[in-house]
Parts: structure tokens; C-alpha cells; sequence
């Protein structure tokens, strides 16, 4: 290898331990560094350790690692102190293998032979052969002396020949017939390998040599090693042949093919100084590089190919600088001459070696060559003429600066020389005069110059003078003496230019802070470098362009090269030779040989621009090395093997790791991404990691590919699946789909069903609506009716009047059950049920139709087992089960067939059964009977109509008694349908308040014709829109009551409120004004809200009654009424009137003093203190409803209860209607005017008064007045 070649170094820190046994590579390429503390696994950037873990077989078998292998199928084998490991890649574990010895044996040594034996060396415990899998011990270790189980070497000879060795210098060959055994004097063995059909025998203190059957020390010249008395520790031949031998403590040395003479290899490392290393292992991978294993110190590793960078470093030849170089030139015979800030001037040969360190004048800051070949020096106030090969310096002028900061000539003899913070001058070393240029001052004919900090100067091809400043760029003209117009105004003014170069066109490129720009010397415009970014994230320090045009420039992240070819940028940030990536000392050198010098901070970076390009070759695959779930590795072996990955929506943080396991120069690799198809996005030179947050559920597609040298890798594709919560799964999609069909369908069966429900609805409103206009007629048949059944005598009319009872009794029958259907609806049926006798029951009910059955000739039976079968049941809506049901039987038999009930009783049910011999049902009908408002088919065939609502009606009730009903066909082979319906016995299935246990009868209190009074003085007002009605009141109780007739409720307003009347009878159903609105008018009337009202209806609902109750009504009568209820209903309300006449009420006129009026009982006792302590008070405007109720002696709250409960009224609207009587008594009596009754009934202010009588009475006292004229 070369003088100089630069390698890589990893300390020690960066993985388990510096004490590595073995290195080893796999088939795909990673690195695996066996030491005594763990294994680890290298993949370019990142060292992952894996440890063995107590209790956990799936970890190594020990720490202490001693040798791995790659076997043939790519396997990776561990040895260990105590056994042996495979690596799984499918599963990132080790499987442990368990030798048929009790103790777990050192494995020392590996040996796979072209016969199919894989054999394992250990150290004392002999040798283990793997077979299916399982490990056998070989009997004789394949020697013939028993005692011999030390394997620390074991190779196999191109004839198939077997050869071990132990620890001693005992070394043993087994072929075909025999053992051999040889004995060496140099130590033990380290290294046994064949070269052209020989065995070396590589031992601790020299080589020996097997040749045609003798062993005998080897001819080759060790003088580089120390001769005999070296100290050998590891020996690798590599596949060109050479043979590679480390040392303990003096570097390493190679054997090259065909010599015989050891040299010593050469390598510049970066923390460590290869000649005195320890090398414990040495391994070559599948490219060539050699990689070695420093004792306590770490892993390095030498590159096949001589790296395109070379570092001239100090550090490593022994010089310690304080400082790094400020500035450099080409000197004479390829030297290369540097100042250090401090430390003066070193001169480099063209190998890297510092050759030279000649005096120089104190506090040299830069060096310079003029065109002349002149050297010169400046210092911090100084200028020198210098010659670096005598170390002779002469004065030549001085400066009022810090330093001189750039120096450049254009071959005149003239100097240009920038002075730190103090603009340029002009140096003439023919007459030593100086003439400087200053930001501030008019030095020039045109023109200025902007900014005093130059920190560069470069002169271009029309021989301009231009100058990079802290604050922009600046060009002057020296022929002209002037400021070149475009250099009048500042270029990139504001920005920190450190260095120019000009191209090939003329155009200028700008190092700054902010990247690269071009000055386009054409259109006199600057832009940032027209490719990528322009470096825009870097400090370029320095640029020089090559030969072939291409653009190198020193940037604070490494060295990076502008290919003109493929215009496009190329890093060269660490490895491949490069030490360093910083390069901000702004220093730098182009030699006409091609060769380029950049400073660093240790030396000089140094490489020929047409070498450092080089061909473009292709990179190798991806490998993704790390997926990481929330910042922890999910997996390092498996990702391996597979491109498809699947994480939790709470894991959704993920980061993915890459690398083309290129050892040589890792960081100057560029990655690119892109997800499903996006736009690229490129990371930064050297970040091989992807960090994707807070990911969606749903696939992503990453592809990724790598940019080395302007080549693009092939994009290797990932697929990440975040799987979405439970409730967002393809699962539960179909699940929601499912869902979303049923609901679909269930929408559209209730949408089905809402309408049947409103097309029933609409019939039975229409049904409803019939009712209430039959029932007034109905009351009109069937009042009259049962008085001519009472007065009839003929028995021909008595027939006529029975056939018209029955039909109208019929009628009724339809009417309630319309009604009943509605209360079943909203739920305003209540049960009563008794226990009740079902035989008696529903004989009596079948007595009901045997007239029609004897009229039909219809055999009509009654069976039952027993006679006395007692069941609970509300007899009056029972009834209307049985009866419909024999209804409905009766309908579909033809005359002279058969209509049977049968009565059974289980030990918990009682079952009915109405059979009849009519035509049956058809069985798809037997469920939808039992429909409202469902005629079956069989009665559109036999024209047989009716409501559709008896069996409705019936099941309703049968459940409502926790029963169930069913129709099926006869079963007895004859034609007909049989109706069952089973109820439970007892009564445990009701509510408590749907039982009634037998009493006495109610008395029912009522007025017979002989006990009434006659109240003619009483009257009453009639309201109904039907004249009739209002006739058939008047005719059937005229003799007892004075009746008036109103049409409507606006015509009865108007009367009542101009005549008295006692009781008020109205229908709810009227034109202009129904009956409730009246109600509601008279109950909010002062003067009229104290008469009762009798609301007669045809809406016989519970909440319409109801809502006439809570309007006021003091009575709801339903028709068709009983004329006897009515009567009934007069008599008790009336007789309250007369009752509580005499008694006061604050809504009565006071035709006597109030004074005067008594009262008696308990109540009338608190009446008496109330009417007394108003009397008193009643002219006082301050005497409120507190102060009465301090004066009755009681709180306001119970003051307000009792009068509510006495009066019906509250405390306050009792005094207010007392007050307002008061004052119409007053106004009719005409004796004082309005002003002073307000006064007498507490009013101070005759305002107020007159509003709240207008309130009261609808009128203002004036218009009172006028009205109670005489």
C-alpha cells in the first residue's frame, strides 16, 4: 500500500468493548465485530450490540465472544466462551446449540470441509461436528492421541488434508491413510495458510514452512518486523494472496504475493497511530478492505482503493500547532509552503511529509508567490521578501492594520495587499511606495471602495482587481484607476464574502455565508449558483475550478464539487480520506498540475481534481438497517428479509434507517424519499435516518434511493401499514356497511310502516270523526227510545221498538269500540278485573246470539268440562272479546252450518275456542287478521265488509290480560276456523290497581222524579250548533229548569254577560265558537267566571275530558248521554249554587253592606276574621294581602291556601274582585263620583283605579256608569 493511505478508525466507545476477539462478515454485508463484552453489528453508520441476557435463550450463550463464521448458506455462527449461537435473521434472535457434554465447551475455532463436515474447535473439550442440526463430538478429534483437544487453528489444504493445532508448537496433519505430526520452535501457533500447494505456519516468532513433507523455517526476510524476536498476533491471507500479520504493539505488515520480504503497511488513521497498535484479528471483506481488530483501542479499517483524498495531517507526524494554517503557496520541486498563526512556516513534499520548518519573521500570517516567483510574507504590521529554502526574510514595508489578510499581482511587479479592516494598498517593491484605498476616502479617479474587511482578493482575465468583503464585493481597475462601474454600487451588499474564483465565461462565483453565487458579468446581475440549493445551508470558504471545469468549494460541511457534466452537486463530507468536514479557514490553493489544497484544522486536505471525480460507478442496493417504533427499535434483524411493515395507529411515530453498507465513505452519501408518489425530499450529506410523525392509518409507500459521486442508486420501495383503531378497521367498514344496509332496510320498513301507521291513522281519524257525528245523532235515538220502551203497551210496536233498540245498540257497540281502540292507543284503557265465573260469563254472552243462530237454523254450543271455572278478567272489555269473536264467527257461517264454543281449563291457562264451520282462513293470512283495519280475502270474495278493527280490538284486550289469541283452520278434518284465546289464571300477571276485589254496590246517589225539587227559578243556557238537541233538553226537563238556547259560543258570550243565568249545558263541536273556547271565555270573566258549565261532547276521549276539566268544566258528559245523568248532573251543581248563595264570594255583587254577610263552620271562622280586617281596611291604600294575613293571625302562604280551597281564588285576586265590587256598588248608587270611590276602595290614585275596573268589568266606571243608568 502507499505512503499515506488514509483509513477509517472507530474507538472503542462506539460499540461493547475494544477488546475484539474476531471480525465477520455477512451475506449482506454488514460488519460483526466479536469482543469480550458482546457482539456487534456495523452497517456503516450505526454499531448495534446484542447481549446475552440471563434466563433468555434466545440471546448469545455469553458475552465473551471468540469467533464468528458465515457459513456457505449465509448463517452466522457465534462462538462463545460457553457454547455455541446461530444468528436468525427472520426473527433478529439467536438459537442456541446444546453440545452432548455437560460442560458448555470455548469455541475457539471454525472449520467447514468440502466432504460436508462443519466442525467446531474448542479449547480443552475437543472437536464437535454439526449434523442435521444437532452437534456430535468427533471420537479422536480426527488425531490419533487421545489426550490432544486443544482446536486453536484448523484449516484444510487444497488435497483435502486436515491440520490442527493446539496451543502448544504441536501441529497435526491427518489425510487420507494417516497422522502426521510436526513440530515448530517459534511459539504458538496464530496463522496456518497455504500458498502454491505449501503450508505457512505463522507463529507468535517467525514463519515455518510445510514443503513436500518436511516443516522447516520459513526463507523470508523479517527484518521490517525486528527479526526473530517480534511478537506475532494474527495473521490473514487475503484472496489476492497477500498475507497480512499484526503485531503486539508494532503495526502491520503484509507479505505480498510472490515476495519474501515483510513490509510494513502504511496508514494515516485519525486518532490512532497504526505502527504501535496492537492487532488482535484482521478480516478482509467482500470488496477488499482489510479491517482490523486494536486491542483496547477499537476497529479500523483500510480501504482497497487508494482514497481519493489525502490528509496531511501535523498531529500525525508529531507536530503540535496551536493554531491551523492561515495561508499556503506552490513552491519549487512540488513543495507546497504553509504559515501556522503562530508557529511560523512548514514546507510539505508532494508525498504529505513536512520536509521543512525554516525560520520565518515573528507572527507570520500569510505566504505568498508572486508571478515573478518572489516570495513574500506579511505579518500582523509587516511586509517581507522571504526566501523559504535559506530562511532569510527582508523588511519591506509596514502597515497600520491588525494583519494582512490576502495578497495577488498581476505580473506588473505590483502587490495587491489586503490590510485587515483597513481597505487595500498597493505595494511597489521597485520604489516601496504604498497607496492605499479606504471605504471612506476618494482614493481612486471613479469610484470608491465599499468596505474596509477584505477578506479575499482575486484578479480576473481583463486584469480587475476584485475583492470579497464583509459586506459584499468590490472591483477595481488598476489601468484606470477607478472602481469599475459595476463595482460603484456594492454587489450582495450586506453579505459575508469569504473567497472568488472566475469561470470558464468570465462570471464571477461568491463563497459567503449564504452559499454560492455568480456575478453574470453580461447582464451585470448576481444570483445564487443556478443548480440545486447553491449550497445555500453552507459557508463556501473557498473555490477553485478544476481543468475540466468543474467547481470545488471548502464549506463548514465538507468538500463539495459542482460536476459540470451532469450539473449537479457532489458532497464529499468524511471518509474516502477525508478527516474532517470543516473547512472555514478560507484557505486554499489550485496548482496547474490539477492538484487542489484546502486547509483544515490539522493540515491540509489535498487531492488531484481528475482522480477525485473518477467514474461513475453504480451503487449497490438499499439496505434498510433500522425501523424504529416511537424512538425504539422495532426490529434490527427481520428488516433484513422484508420490505413490508405493519404498526399500531398508536405507534405512529416511526423512523427507518438506510445505508449502501459502503464503509469507505458513509457521509458522503445523499438519501432521498418520497411517500405515495410525493415529491422527493433529500436529507442532508451523511443522515441516513427518516423520521415520520404522526402518521395516518393507511398504506404508505416510501421509496428511497441514494445519491453518491451524482450517481442515483436504484429506489429501494417500503411499505408501512398503519393500522387504523378497531372502529375504523376493513372489519369494521364492513361492519358500518352491513349496519348501513340493515338500516337502510329498517328505514325503509318504517317508512313502509309510518305509512300504514298514517293511513290508519287517517282511518281511524276518519272513523273518530264519524263517531262524533253519529253519537249526537244516536243520543236523539236512543233517549227517546227508551222512554217509548217504558210507555209502550202493543205488543206490534213493542217488536218495531226492540228491532230499533237492537240496531242502535249496535251501533253503540261500533261506536265504543272506534273508541276503545283509541284509548288501547294511547294507552287509556285501565282494567278492572274481577274474579269472575267464565261459564256463567260466556253464557250469558251466548245467549246473546242464539236468537240469530235459531234465525240461520245454526247449531250454536256451549261446551266446557266444568261449570264453575273462575278466571280475572275486566268483564266489560272480556266481553267484547267473546262477543266479536262470535261476531265474527256468525258472519262466516252459512246458515245451517255450526258456530261452537268450547271452554278448557290446564293447570295454568283457561283457553276459549270460537270454532265455526264457515270457509276457513288461508294459513299466510292467520298472522295479519288480527291487523287493524286488514280485510282477509276470503271476505272480499264473499262480500263480506266490515271495520277491520274487532279482532285488532281483541287481541289488544287478550293481551292486556297477559293472553295471546290465534287463528287457525279447524282441525278436525272439517272445513271452518277456529279462534283460541289463553289467558293466565290467577292474578299474578296484573298490576295492584288492575284488581278489584268484590264490594257492595255502590249507592248511586241520584234524584228520582218524586224526590227532585222543582228549581223553575233557576237558569240555564243551553249551547248547541244542533237545535234538536237543545229541544230534546228542554222537552225532557223544562218542567224543573228555565231553558234559553244559544247557536254558538260567540252568541252565548253575549248573553251571558248581559243576563243572569245559574248553569251553563255546551257542546265542545260548534261553529265561529266551539264549546272549550267558550268555556275558557267564561271561567276569565269576572262577572260571569262563578257559573258551573256542563260540557256535553261526542269526543269521548279521556284527554279531551280532561282538557275540558282542566279549562274549568264542572262536568263532562259524553254522548249519547243518559238524560237521567244529566238530570242528575243539573240537580247536584245547581244544588251547590243554592248552597253557597248567601255565602260571600269576592266575585258577587254586594247588593247589602258587606258587613252583613254571615259566615259558619270552620272555615267560615278564618272567613270571619278575613271579612273583618278587610271591612276595616278596605278605603286603606297601603292594606295589602301581608297585612291581612298578619291581621287573621296566619302566614301569607296559608293565607293563600285557604282561600284557594274556601273560594276558589287567590288571597290577592279575592281582595281585588272585593274592592272592584265595592266600587260598583257605589257607582250605581250614584251618590259619590269617581275620584272619591277610588279613595273608598283604597286607591290613591284614580289612574290606576280606573285601569284596574276596566280590567275587572271590561268597561271604565264612566261607561259603567252610563250603562246602570235607570
Amino acid at each position: 500500500m502507499a505512503h499515506g493511505q488514509a483509513g477509517q478508525f472507530f474507538p472503542s466507545e462506539r460499540f461493547s468493548s475494544g477488546l475484539i476477539n474476531d471480525v465477520c462478515q455477512d451475506k449482506y454485508g454488514y460488519i460483526w465485530i466479536a469482543t469480550e463484552n458482546g457482539l456487534n453489528k456495523f452497517d456503516g453508520y450505526r454499531f448495534t450490540t446484542y447481549l446475552s441476557l440471563p434466563d433468555d435463550s434466545t440471546t448469545l450463550s455469553s458475552n465473551i465472544v471468540t469467533r464468528l463464521y458465515c457459513d456457505k448458506k449465509g448463517q452466522l455462527w457465534v462462538g462463545t466462551r460457553t457454547g455455541l449461537s446461530r444468528y436468525d435473521y427472520a426473527s433478529n434472535r439467536f438459537i442456541q446449540y446444546t453440545f452432548p457434554t455437560p460442560n458448555k465447551p470455548r469455541i475457539i475455532s471454525v472449520l467447514e470441509r468440502k466432504n460436508g463436515e462443519f466442525l467446531f474447535g474448542t479449547s480443552g473439550m475437543g472437536l464437535y461436528d454439526l449434523k442435521d442440526n444437532t452437534l456430535h463430538k468427533v471420537p479422536d478429534g480426527h488425531t490419533t492421541q487421545s489426550g490432544n483437544w486443544y482446536f486453536n487453528q484448523m484449516m484444510e489444504d487444497s488435497h483435502g488434508r486436515f491440520w490442527k493445532c493446539g496451543y502448544g508448537e504441536e501441529i497435526t496433519m491427518k489425510d487420507q491413510h494417516q497422522v502426521h505430526q510436526f513440530f515448530v520452535q517459534q511459539g504458538i501457533v496464530v496463522k496456518m495458510v497455504e500458498i502454491n500447494g505449501d503450508i505457512l505456519v505463522i507463529c507468535q516468532h517467525g514463519i515455518n514452512r510445510y514443503h513436500q513433507g518436511q516443516m522447516t523455517k520459513a526463507d523470508i526476510d523479517l527484518t521490517a518486523l525486528g527479526g526473530d524476536n517480534v511478537g506475532i498476533s494474527s495473521a490473514f491471507q487475503s484472496r489476492n494472496g497477500n498475507i497480512y500479520i499484526g503485531t503486539r504493539g508494532d503495526g502491520l505488515f503484509i507479505l505480498k504475493k510472490g515476495s519474501k520480504k515483510l513490509e510494513r503497511v502504511e496508514c494515516q488513521l485519525n486518532g490512532l497511530d497504526l505502527n504501535t497498535a496492537k492487532i488482535w484479528c484482521i478480516y478482509e471483506d467482500r470488496i477488499g478492505n482489510i479491517w482490523l481488530g486494536c486491542q483496547s483501542k477499537g476497529l479500523v479499517m483500510i480501504p482497497r482503493i487508494q482514497p481519493q483524498f489525502s490528509s496531511w495531517s501535523f498531529s500525525s507526524q508529531g507536530y503540535r500547532i496551536s493554531s491551523t494554517i492561515t495561508s499556503i503557496c506552490k513552491g519549487d520541486q512540488d513543495m507546497v509552503w504553509a504559515v501556522v498563526q503562530g508557529n511560523g512556516v512548514y514546507g510539505f513534499d508532494k508525498r504529505g511529509h513536512i520536509v521543512s520548518h525554516p525560520a520565518s519573521p515573528p507572527s507570520a500570517e500569510l505566504i505568498y508567490r508572486d508571478r515573478k516567483k518572489r516570495y513574500w510574507i506579511g505579518t500582523d504590521k509587516a511586509l517581507y521578501s522571504y526566501d523559504p529554502l535559506t530562511g532569510r526574510s527582508q523588511y519591506q514595508a509596514s502597515f497600520v492594520c491588525d494583519k494582512l489578510n490576502d495578497m495577488t499581482d498581476l505580473g506588473d511587479g505590483r502587490l495587491f495587499i489586503s490590510l485587515y479592516s483597513r481597505g487595500f494598498c498597493i505595494y511597489n517593491p521597485e520604489d516601496h511606495s504604498v497607496r492605499k484605498f479606504l471605504a471612506t476616502e476618494h482614493d481612486a479617479v471613479r469610484g470608491q471602495l465599499h468596505n474596509n474587511w477584505i477578506m479575499a482578493m482575486m484578479p480576473d482575465r481583463n486584469g480587475y482587481i476584485w475583492m470579497a468583503t464583509s459586506a459584499g464585493i468590490s472591483c477595481y481597475d488598476p489601468q484606470d484607476d477607478n472602481f469599475h462601474p459595476y463595482g460603484w454600487n456594492s454587489l450582495l451588499e450586506g453579505t459575508m464574502c469569504y473567497s472568488l474564483c472566475e469561470t470558464q465565461n468570465g462570471d464571477i462565483l461568491i463563497g459567503t455565508d449564504q452559499g454560492l453565487f455568480t456575478y453574470h458579468l453580461g447582464d451585470q446581475q448576481v444570483s445564487r449558483f443556478g443548480y440545486g440549493d447553491g449550497l445555500s445551508n453552507k459557508v463556501v470558504g473557498y473555490i477553485v475550478k478544476a481543468n475540466n471545469g468543474d467547481i470545488w468549494c471548502a464549506t463548514s460541511m465538507g468538500i463539495w464539487q459542482f460536476d459540470q457534466q451532469r450539473k449537479n452537486f457532489i458532497g464529499h463530507v468524511i471518509g474516502n480520506g477525508l478527516t474532517t468536514k470543516e473547512y472555514i479557514n478560507c484557505v486554499g490553493m489550485h496548482t496547474s498540475d490539477d492538484m487542489i489544497y484546502f486547509a483544515n484544522n490539522d493540515g491540509l486536505t489535498v487531492f488531484n481534481s481528475t482522480r477525485a471525480t473518477g467514474c461513475h460507478k453504480d451503487l449497490p442496493p438499499i439496505k434498510l438497517t433500522g425501523f424504529f417504533v416511537a424512538g425504539n427499535p422495532m426490529t434490527n434483524g427481520p428488516v433484513i428479509e422484508t420490505d413490508a411493515y405493519q404498526v399500531s395507529y398508536l405507534d405512529n411515530s416511526i423512523t427507518l434507517e438506510f445505508s449502501l453498507l459502503d464503509f469507505v465513505s458513509p457521509y458522503n452519501i445523499i438519501y432521498e424519499y418520497q411517500i405515495n408518489g410525493s415529491k422527493w425530499i433529500q436529507k442532508a450529506e451523511g443522515e441516513n435516518s427518516i423520521q415520520l410523525n404522526h402518521l395516518q392509518p393507511g398504506i404508505y409507500k416510501i421509496e428511497v434511493r441514494a445519491l453518491s459521486a451524482g450517481v442515483y442508486s436504484e429506489i429501494k420501495t417500503i411499505t408501512v401499514k398503519v393500522t387504523p383503531p378497531w372502529y375504523q378497521s376493513t372489519w369494521a367498514h364492513i361492519f358500518y356497511l352491513l349496519v348501513g344496509v340493515l338500516l337502510l332496510v329498517a328505514l325503509v320498513l318504517s317508512l313502509r310502516r309510518k305509512a300504514h301507521q298514517r293511513m290508519d291513522e287517517e282511518k281511524m281519524k276518519f272513523l273518530m270523526n264519524a263517531t262524533h257525528d253519529i253519537r249526537s245523532p244516536l243520543t236523539l235515538i236512543m233517549g227517546p227510545l227508551a222512554k217509548l220502551k217504558s210507555i209502550a203497551t202493543n205488543s206490534e210496536e213493542q217488536v218495531y221498538i226492540d228491532t230499533i233498540d237492537r240496531n242502535a245498540q249496535r251501533l253503540m257497540v261500533l261506536v265504543n269500540q272506534i273508541l276503545d281502540e283509541r284509548r288501547i292507543d294511547k294507552n287509556q284503557m285501565q282494567l278492572h278485573c274481577r274474579e269472575t265465573n267464565l261459564v256463567e260469563f260466556i253464557s250469558g254472552i251466548c245467549k246473546l246470539y242464539q236468537y240469530n243462530a235459531n234465525q240461520r237454523n245454526i247449531t250454536f254450543l256451549f261446551e266446557h268440562e266444568k261449570n264453575h271455572v273462575l278466571a280475572w278478567v275486566d268483564r266489560i272489555n272480556f266481553d267484547k272479546v267473546i262477543s266479536n269473536l262470535l261476531s265474527n264467527a256468525f258472519k262466516y257461517t252459512f246458515d245451517g252450518g255450526e258456530v261452537k264454543v268450547v271452554l278448557r281449563e290446564t293447570e295454568k291457562e283457561i283457553e276459549i275456542q270460537v270454532i265455526d264451520s264457515g270457509v276457513g282462513i288461508k294459513e299466510e293470512e292467520a298472522e295479519r287478521l288480527f291487523d287493524r283495519f286488514y280485510q282477509g280475502r276470503n271476505a272480499d270474495d264473499l262480500g263480506m265488509q266490515g271495520t277491520g278493527i274487532g279482532l285488532n280490538l281483541s287481541r289488544s284486550i287478550t293481551q292486556m290480560h297477559g293472553g295471546k289469541i290465534k287463528a287457525t283452520n279447524r282441525k278436525d278434518g272439517e272445513r271452518g276456523a277456529c279462534f283460541t284465546v289463553t289467558i293466565p289464571k290467577g292474578y299474578g300477571h296484573l298490576k295492584p290497581e288492575q284488581i278489584i276485589t268484590d264490594a257492595p254496590a255502590r249507592e248511586i246517589l241520584s234524584r228520582g222524579a218524586s224526590a227532585r225539587q222543582a228549581f223553575h227559578q233557576f237558569h240555564i243556557l243551553v249551547v248547541d250548533d244542533d237545535q234538536e238537541i237543545a229541544d230534546y233538553i228542554n222537552n225532557e226537563l223544562g218542567n224543573h229548569y228555565k231553558f234559553d238556547h244559544a247557536p254558538n259560543g260567540k252568541e252565548a258570550l253575549k248573553i251571558l254577560l248581559t243576563q243572569q243565568y245559574d248553569l251553563v249545558i255546551s257542546d265542545v263541536m260548534m261553529p265561529e265558537m266551539d264549546g272549550l273556547t267558550l268555556l275558557k271565555r267564561i271561567k276569565d270573566n269576572p262577572q260571569i267566571s262563578q257559573i258551573p258549565v256542563i260540557m256535553l261532547t261526542s269526543k269521548a276521549e279521556v284527554e279531551h275530558k280532561l282538557e275540558g276539566l282542566k279549562s274549568g268544566a264542572d262536568a263532562y258528559i259524553a254522548k249519547p248521554f243518559s238524560m237521567e245523568e244529566l238530570h242528575i248532573q243539573i240537580d247536584n251543581l245547581i244544588d251547590n249554587v243554592r248552597r253557597l248563595r248567601g255565602k260571600f264570594s269576592g266575585a258577587m255583587q254586594q247588593e247589602e253592606r258587606v258587613e252583613k254577610i254571615q259566615v259558619k263552620g270552620n272555615d267560615d271562622a278564618l272567613m270571619e276574621r278575613v271579612m273583618h280586617s278587610i271591612n276595616a281596611n278596605l278605603s286603606d291604600p297601603e292594606f295589602n294581602i301581608d297585612t291581612l294575613a298578619a291581621d287573621v293571625g296566619i302566614s301569607r302562604a296559608q293565607l293563600h291556601r285557604k282561600m284557594k280551597e274556601i273560594t276558589g281564588i287567590s288571597s290577592g285576586k279575592f281582595l281585588r274582585n272585593l274592592r272592584m265590587e265595592q266600587a260598583a256598588r257605589l257607582l250605581r248608587e250614584s251618590k259619590v263620583n269617581v275620584s272619591q270611590v277610588a279613595f273608598k276602595v283604597g286607591y290613591a290614585d284614580q289612574a290606576h283605579f280606573s285601569t284596574a275596573f276596566k280590567t275587572h268589568f271590561g268597561m271604565s266606571p264612566s261607561e259603567y256608569i252610563e250603562t246602570h243608568k235607570e
